[in-house]
């Protein structure tokens, strides 16, 4: 808490969710150096997800949507890991913005949308498909 009084918000819930990506980096070393300093960082990480939700879903989209293969990628399992880890929670703010991704004209964004909402599907707890 004070770490958020002395830096604010936004840099705090833009660097945790750079971290929180970085877990899910092709590269083992990068995922490892990630993990280790979330673990460092975070106590309760399903609380610090839900606190730094719209931060790491912008994020996450935004990376889906970019021309990096590998951060497609991570940016793809790191949001099958958030869905799995919050479920019903994260599903309702992805979806208007992965659906506003689906009509851009942008190929890479498509593609990133649609590893995205695979991601998503895999990820989703069943009962959540059938509401």
């Amino acid at each position: 808490e004070s770490l958020y009084k002395q830096v604010g918000e936004i840099p705090i819930t833009k660097t945790l969710s750079l971290i929180y990506m970085m877990k899910f980096d092709d590269t083992g070393a990068v995922r490892i150096e990630a993990g280790n300093v979330w673990k460092a960082l975070v106590d309760n990480t399903p609380s610090l997800l839900r606190r730094i939700m719209d931060g790491l879903v912008h994020l996450l989209v935004k990376e889906l949507a970019g021309s990096d293969h590998d951060k497609r990628m991570g940016a793809g399992r790191a949001l099958g890991d958030l869905v799995s880890k919050l479920g019903d929670s994260v599903v309702p703010h992805l979806l208007p913005l992965l659906q506003e991704g689906l009509s851009s004209r942008d190929p890479d964004r498509r593609h990133g949308v649609c590893l995205g909402l695979t991601e998503l599907l895999e990820a989703c707890p069943k009962q959540l498909l059938h509401t």
